[in-house]
């Protein structure tokens, strides 16, 4: 179904309809919610949180003369970049009194993407140039049991 994580009192889990989205796509999914005892909890909120993370590998060199003989010195330089491109936050369940009673419960979502995003890149082995564009919503499956 997606990532789940587990407290005393249940369990949670996200799911998505697709495994992957572009930009101008709807994110469409579902937080499932197993309450195993009563548990106090006021509402429940799904994120989305796009980012990029830029790590480029860089050569320079030098020349060191020593005396009649001269050599070339190769020093290798990493630089690093991370920038937030998106961030919504929305609440997708209150819980009145501040609790949550034993059920399952299934609270749905959606999250349009800009149309401008840019699309996700990762170009890491065989190359000095490394960019990568994370959409995280902390799933890593789609829904098998979600409607098209």
């Amino acid at each position: 179904m997606g990532q789940t994580a587990s407290v005393s009192n249940g369990s949670i889990c996200v799911a998505l309809q697709k495994g992957q989205y572009t930009a101008g796509n709807t994110i469409t999914g579902y937080v499932q919610v197993s309450v195993n005892s009563q548990m106090a909890c006021g509402e429940l909120y799904a994120i989305l949180f796009g980012e990029t993370r830029t790590k480029v590998h860089y050569t320079t060199t030098r020349t060191i003369r020593e005396g009649d003989t001269t050599r070339t010195v190769t020093e290798h330089h990493t630089a690093h970049d991370r920038r937030r491109l998106v961030e919504d936050r929305r609440t997708i369940a209150i819980f009145p009194g501040g609790f949550v009673n034993p059920g399952l419960y299934q609270f749905p979502f959606q999250f349009a993407l800009h149309p401008s995003l840019p699309s996700s890149v990762d170009v890491w082995k065989g190359s000095d140039h490394a960019k990568k564009l994370l959409w995280s919503g902390s799933a890593t499956e789609p829904a098998r049991d979600l409607p098209p």
